[in-house]
């Protein structure tokens, strides 16, 4: 078995020149190094500009120093004694909090459960998402607040687009998204992990999607998506308290109180809520969950504020007449206006991509049906998104024909199929 080794920056440097394009788990096994020694100086070569990553590989960047930074606490080390005529008070080190470290890559942890965090978080990464149209530069400002520290709550009606906004951050700063599904049903264990038992192998300690989230931003940028956090039981909105502060951090009682500490450089923390009443089976944050979340974004219906934008993305994805998207916009936003009226059995507005439903439908329905389009509101409207309320038939239809006379827009309907 070969022996490991630890090696200074500069010969790690000389060995990723020598080597151009190793992932990181290559560069263990060419420089005979653990992961938990590597990771920190990849790191603090990286953030020094001597390398690069592209598409998971390590790239030196063609800087030439005349002595490459060591490990962070190598460095702070030599700075005591750089300028001598300092007295004893002025060179006393600064207390800073310790530096995070990778968890060992794969062995035994304190209880004998089988560990191997050899991921590859290019299976986290985003692709195939529509494009996000921001209403008032909510993107960008997430793209400046990721690794500031500052940890956001998005809120807004159903289908506004608040999932999507967290998925195109990711993807904007070409960074893994781990995303947590809120439900009644989350436990801690799926946030932190749990043993597994393998016949004939043994229990391997199977790490939760905050736990990996964490170690990746020891590696690289990355993105946390805790969707609709107000869904899931208090007990289990607890486990945020740490990874949410300063601490940056969550202790695995279940793996022998092993304490996994993320980088909040290279993380942003995204919670997407659906606040109200008409909203069953949430659960209200508590006080001190919720002062966690420094900055609040507030998203409306896109149609509401942009309506030849959510015209657009009708057109887009359905192949549909502009015409024809514009008017079922307005009508939509008739109904979401109607939502906010308290006296209104419609509690609930239309989501883009009830629109979107509506304009496939339609256009699906064209050649065998005289009124596709109102036959495509039944479907997609009427029994699919309001079949809760009563005579939806009238509540819904009548407030789009006093918009839209029905013959004309059957007429549009036909002709936007051809």
């Amino acid at each position: 078995m070969n022996e490991t080794k630890i090696l200074t920056g500069t010969e790690l440097l000389e060995k990723i020149k020598d080597n151009p394009g190793l992932t990181q788990r290559q560069l263990c096994q060419a420089s005979r190094m653990t992961q938990i020694s590597l990771i920190p100086l990849v790191s603090e070569l990286e953030r020094e500009g001597y390398i690069r990553r592209e598409s998971g590989r390590i790239l030196p960047t063609g800087k030439e120093p005349t002595e490459v930074a060591e490990p962070a606490a190598v460095e702070k080390k030599a700075s005591k004694v750089k300028d001598a005529s300092k007295t004893k008070e002025e060179a006393k080190p600064v207390d800073e909090p310790p530096i995070a470290r990778a968890p060992p890559s794969s062995g035994k942890s304190r209880v004998g459960y089988i560990t191997n965090r050899d991921y590859d978080w290019t299976d986290f990464m985003v692709d195939g998402i529509p494009d996000y149209i921001s209403q008032k530069d909510e993107l960008e400002q997430l793209v400046k607040f990721h690794g500031q520290g500052i940890n956001v709550i998005v809120t807004g009606h159903r289908g506004c687009g608040k999932t999507l906004l967290a998925q195109s951050l990711a993807k904007r700063v070409n960074a893994p998204l781990f995303t947590l599904r809120g439900h009644f049903g989350v436990d801690p264990v799926d946030l932190l992990g749990r043993p597994a038992f393998v016949p004939d192998t043994g229990t391997f300690w199977v790490d939760g999607i905050i736990t990996k989230a964490l170690i990746c931003s020891l590696e690289r940028k990355c993105v946390m998506l805790i969707d609709e956090i107000n869904r899931m039981r208090v007990e289990v909105q607890s486990v945020f308290m740490s990874l949410l502060d300063d601490r940056c951090e969550v202790g695995l009682d279940a793996n022998g109180g092993e304490t996994i500490r993320g980088n909040p450089d290279n993380l942003i923390f995204i919670a997407t809520v659906n606040e109200g009443a008409e909203y069953k089976g949430t659960e209200a944050l508590d006080e001190a969950l919720n002062s966690r979340f420094s900055v609040a974004l507030e998203l409306d219906y896109l149609g509401m504020e942009f309506p030849d934008k959510e015209a657009e993305i009708i057109v887009s994805r359905t192949g549909i007449n502009i015409s024809l998207a514009k008017l079922m916009v307005e009508a939509a936003n008739h109904l979401r206006k109607m939502s906010n009226d308290t006296e209104s059995e419609i509690e609930l507005g239309v989501p883009t991509r009830s629109l979107i439903s509506w304009g496939k439908t339609t256009m699906a329905l064209a050649e065998i049906s005289d009124k596709p389009f109102r036959q495509g509101a039944i479907l997609s409207l009427v029994q699919g998104l309001y079949r809760g309320i009563s005579n939806p038939i009238v509540t819904v239809l009548d407030p789009i024909d006093q918009i839209i006379d029905d013959d004309a827009f059957e007429e549009l309907a036909k002709a936007a199929i051809k």
